[in-house]
């Protein structure tokens, strides 16, 4: 009777401890006998942009891999990661067939979509649908970026530019200011921006906008806008009113109406007894050098830069040797790399490959994450938070109209820097 009775008390022991060690939580960290680690392969899928990015994507893809998959062995990080490549896009479609086929392969995190056409073919929409992590390194689109999405932009968005221009305008108080634009370069969108609610930069106590396109008579609107701007230096005195210029594009005859608008301007009172601030993230700093006009209207322009750190220097070097070219890696492939990296280190972060846990994290570790483009903080949005600027000025030197650097903006610190010493003789 007594064996029964131990018998039944071993049994019940036993059950007891089988069942507390199944509620325990699982390691995948060790194989049964304890001691040695079980590593993890993650692959995450790269939609390059079109035939001639493929380079690109290829060279810095495989330096990520290789840095990030030695980071985890330097560390003993349970963790290897293979990133694979998809054919190039060639067709904006060819994005959302590309990542459908990445998610049949069970393939959960995907960094890609060169401009935001490969986000509108259907893959976004797809990828939340799918609960599925996208990155872009490059596309800039506002209009893709939306709060509890699983898009993740690594570069600013194209207002950033936009609304630091604006902070340039207010740091040197500026009050009141005339937006003129040509709505054939897509300043249609900017007036709306600037006027619609969701502008973070400072408000100015009064701004106008005149618009023109290639049809119009240049000396119509110059006119309308110097007649504007003597009602607005008239009430904020000049030091204060300022000219925020959209204009830099291409007449059909390949003449910049730029030039043409800046030749007439120059002419005018009101138009040249302030400051001009130029919107054009596509130009060069030097687009207007040899222009005297540009001095004469005090033409200021921004544009992004990257802080050298040891990360960029290092990648460029290998860039420069292994492509020829003759221009230093950009920000735009520079963030390729990062953003395997913020992938890769959510990974690791949520100790998951699941991507509602990687999302959970992912927005931590990129502001926490420092590479080749600097700290990779994101807004509310998913979106890159800000981006450093220079500022440039044009001046006459030794009798030619050159552009200088006047000044800088370091999103961080949030604020700018001038050169007064250049800008002693600019309003």
């Amino acid at each position: 009777m007594n064996r029964v009775h131990l018998s039944t008390i071993l049994a019940v022991t036993l059950i007891i401890v089988l069942t507390a060690r199944m509620s325990l939580p699982q390691s995948d960290d060790k194989d049964t006998d304890g001691s040695k680690p079980v590593i993890r392969n993650v692959t995450i899928g790269v939609i390059p942009g079109y035939e001639g990015t493929l380079p690109a994507y290829k060279l810095l893809t495989s330096l990520a891999q290789d840095d990030i998959n030695s980071y985890c062995v330097e560390r003993g990080i349970n963790y290897r990661f293979r990133f694979n490549l998809s054919d190039p896009v060639e067709m904006a479609q060819q994005a959302l067939t590309y990542t459908q086929t990445f998610r049949a392969a069970g393939v959960d995190m995907i960094l890609g979509y060169a401009w935001s056409s490969h986000l509108c073919s259907g893959a976004r929409a797809y990828g939340y649908n799918k609960t599925m992590v996208l990155m872009t390194p490059s596309a800039r689109s506002s209009i893709y970026s939306l709060r509890n999405d699983t898009l993740y932009h690594l570069s600013v968005l194209e207002v950033d530019p936009i609304e630091t221009t604006l902070k340039a305008m207010k740091d040197r108080d500026v009050k009141a200011y005339l937006l003129i634009y040509n709505s054939n370069y897509g300043g249609t969108y900017i007036a709306d921006y600037i006027s619609g609610s969701t502008v973070k930069s400072p408000k100015f106590e009064e701004n106008r906008i005149l618009s023109y396109d290639q049809n119009t008579s240049i000396k119509n609107i110059i006119g309308r806008a110097d007649s504007a701007l003597e009602e607005m230096v008239g009430a904020y005195g000049r030091n204060h009113t300022a000219v925020l210029w959209c204009g830099l594009t291409q007449d059909p005859y390949g003449v910049f109406l730029g030039k043409r608008f800046l030749a007439e301007a120059v002419n005018y009172t009101s138009l040249s007894s302030v400051n001009w601030y130029l919107y054009d993230d596509l130009s060069s700093r030097g687009a207007y050098s040899g222009m005297p006009e540009a001095t004469k209207l005090r033409l200021i322009s921004l544009e992004m830069v990257l802080k050298p750190n040891p990360t960029y220097e290092r990648l460029n070097r290998v860039w420069v040797n292994s492509t020829n070219s003759p221009s230093p890696l950009d920000y735009y492939n520079a963030n390729i790399y990062d953003g395997l990296w913020v992938l890769s280190l959510s990974a690791i972060r949520a100790n998951s490959t699941k991507p509602l846990d990687i999302m959970k994290v992912l927005p931590s570790v990129a502001s926490d994450y420092v590479g080749a483009t600097g700290r990779c903080t994101l807004d509310d949005t998913g979106a890159r938070a800000g981006a450093d600027y220079d500022l440039y000025a044009y001046f006459e030197v030794e009798g030619r109209t050159r552009s200088l650097l006047c000044g800088g903006y370091r999103w961080e610190e949030g604020g700018f820097t001038w050169d007064n010493s250049l800008l002693g003789d600019v309003l």
